[in-house]
Formats: C-alpha cells, structure tokens, sequence
C-alpha cells in the first residue's frame, strides 16, 4: 500500500473554531447537568436516621452462644431479640453492632428461614408459623471451630413477635 497518497483532510481555522464551539458546548453542558445529580444523590445517601425494623421476634430460648456442647447459654438475654429488616437483613438490637454485623432472613410461604451471626458464632433458624401466630422449629448452632465427628447443634426455637427495643450506643 502506498502510504504517499493518502490526503490529510485540511483543519481549517472555521473547522478549529466549531470545534472549539462544541467543547465548550460539551463541558457547559457537565457543569449545569452532572452537579444537580450529584447534589440529588449526596441528599439521598445523607444518613437521616436508622432504619427501622419490620418485625422483631423474641426466641426461646435465646440464640446465645454455646460453650457446653448441646447447652446455649441462659444467662446473656440480649441474644434473644432479632430485629428483622425490609432489605432481608438481621440485626440483634440489644447488642452493639459490631457483635450483629450478619444476618439474612426470608419468608417463604409459611417459612421463615434466618441467619443471625456476629461472624464467629450463629444460628441458622428454619421455623414454620403455627396457629398461634408465632414460629417454632429447629436452630442450627453455628462456629468457626470444626471438631471431628462433631454434630452442629440444633435445638428446638419458638420464635414470638415483641417490641422492637431501642439500639444500645456503638
């Protein structure tokens, strides 16, 4: 291919100018449009307040943590309460967050399935509605510590709708 006869177009000082026109055009047209969606945004990720939850349940016994095989603690009943929120997460309100940072819940047909873990320990709660209103099935314990031949634990929950308890300081 002969690379000689190939013709540059000709920028004339009329094509630099339109251009010139249209870069301007360009940014003028970022500096009014993308700062009023940002500003919208900024307003929408300003914290107002906490949200709120859809529903907490009292469990009994309490979703504490166990330190005899097959015996949750009794003592500690700020692990009883789960707060269930509309975005699918769980939080434990009477405990600081950094000790309720996990957990999921869902609601199928008369299902309620829910993970409530501060990331060493935890429940996995598969419980169905009875009568009553309220929730009873079986709580799965879950660690971080693997034993050989160990079996989780599991113990039987009910679950009741109560007061949703304000959150302690951080």
């Amino acid at each position: 291919m002969n690379t000689s006869a190939i013709v540059k177009p000709r920028v004339t000082p009329a094509h630099k100018a339109s251009r010139r026109l249209a870069l301007f055009a360009l940014l003028l047209a970022a500096l009014l449009i993308v700062p009023q969606d940002a500003l919208a945004q900024a307003r929408s990720l300003t914290p107002s307040s906490p949200p709120k939850p859809t529903q907490c349940l009292r469990a009994t016994p309490a979703l504490t943590y166990v330190a005899t095989p097959g015996v949750p603690e009794r003592a500690d009943s700020t692990w009883a309460i789960v707060a269930l929120f509309d975005d699918g997460s769980v939080r434990r309100p009477l405990l600081p967050p950094r000790h309720s940072t996990y957990g999921r819940w869902q609601l199928r047909h008369d299902t309620l399935s829910l993970i409530v873990s501060d990331g060493f320990v935890g429940w996995d709660v598969a419980a169905k509605v009875i009568p009553s209103g309220a929730y009873a099935g079986i709580a799965t314990y879950l660690t971080d510590v693997r034993m050989d031949g160990a079996v989780p634990d599991r113990i039987p929950v009910a679950l009741r709708e109560t007061v949703c308890p304000a959150a302690p300081p951080a």
